[in-house]
């Protein structure tokens, strides 16, 4: 009889969720014992509006991107109205509040009706694999801009790595295929992995390109908001920011709350930014970005699974 996976029992389970419920908390305050809560209280009250605001409205191209790049992979696999990809990318962060690592986008499968879900996830999968490419990307250039010497090195392997999957998109299909024979329940499988067997130069280029752009309306975010507290060097953002992203990325708090905080701190810290500017900026960016749209999207709840009304025809 085969071995049961410990961590697939269902009270391991709620265990690992309370644990990640309470990791943000935990990290918070962690956060605010070493930075003074009275010197935050004044960094807010202080605060530059004008950047602030900017940050705010660029809110806006974020969410225009993200359903722009979600359009372009589903076009060829689903015929999806204009409403569903809306309510489905905001809809979606109503469960990336719940969520560690922003897992809950894989919700917005669940606001398009008639369709595979399991086909609609790995299309999910190539955006959240084409963000964070882009992450790791920029991410080896911030350390290649600190610290230079071997690790220019590795970006310049990385960004290697990339134009070789560009050009030789058939090296992912391949391996897709691969996999979809080889996986047990070889029907899901397949399906899941759909998207991926489809990629070629131009999709992979133009959905590199979509995240590229959203990383960098992200950081001009953070830049603003940080400016809103004081003024700090461009080149200390492009070196930290992109770190803070990818510290972002590990799974281990709901919203990634408190890891992000805790990330903005360290990194800028090394480079003078005061502490409060940074746990500020990176609170404000998560309230922008991920609370206030998470919060809205719950509006969307309701539309899990219901059928859009067919459009009445025209008499001739």
């Amino acid at each position: 009889m085969p071995e049961q996976n410990p961590t697939g029992h269902p009270k391991i389970k709620k265990i690992i969720t309370i644990l990640r419920f309470a990791a943000a908390p935990l990290f918070l305050l962690i956060i605010l014992l070493r930075v003074d809560v009275v010197e935050i209280a004044s960094a807010f009250r202080h605060i530059k509006l004008l950047p602030f605001i900017v940050a705010a409205i660029l809110v806006t191209a974020n969410f225009s991107l993200l359903i722009l790049k979600w359009r372009y992979l589903l076009s060829g696999s689903a015929k999806v109205s204009r409403a569903q990809l809306i309510r489905s990318v905001i809809g979606g962060f109503a469960f990336v509040l719940a969520t560690p690592g922003q897992v809950g986008e894989f919700s917005r499968v669940l606001f398009i009706p008639g369709q595979s879900k399991l086909k609609l996830m790995g299309l999910v999968a190539i955006d959240k694999a084409s963000a964070f490419g882009a992450t790791i990307l920029l991410s080896s250039l911030s350390l290649a801009l600190w610290h230079s010497g071997l690790f220019y090195m590795l970006f310049i392997g990385i960004l290697g790595l990339f134009i070789l999957i560009a050009c030789r998109p058939e090296l992912l299909t391949t391996a897709a295929k691969k996999l979809s024979r080889s996986l047990p329940l070889k029907d899901k499988v397949s399906l899941f992995l759909e998207g991926f067997q489809s990629l070629s130069r131009r999709r992979i280029t133009t959905l590199l390109l979509f995240s590229l752009f959203y990383f960098m309306i992200y950081s001009t975010q953070f830049y603003l908001l940080l400016w809103a507290f004081e003024n700090v060097d461009l080149r200390v953002m492009a070196i930290c920011f992109p770190l803070v992203m990818l510290v972002n990325s590990l799974p281990i708090t709901m919203g990634g709350l408190g890891v992000r905080e805790g990330a903005a701190v360290l990194f800028f810290s090394q480079f003078g930014v005061q502490e409060t500017s940074a746990l500020g900026a990176s609170l404000l960016l998560f309230t922008i970005n991920i609370l206030i749209p998470g919060l809205c999207g719950l509006a969307f709840i309701h539309h899990i699974g219901v059928k859009p009304k067919p459009l009445p025809e025209r008499n001739p």
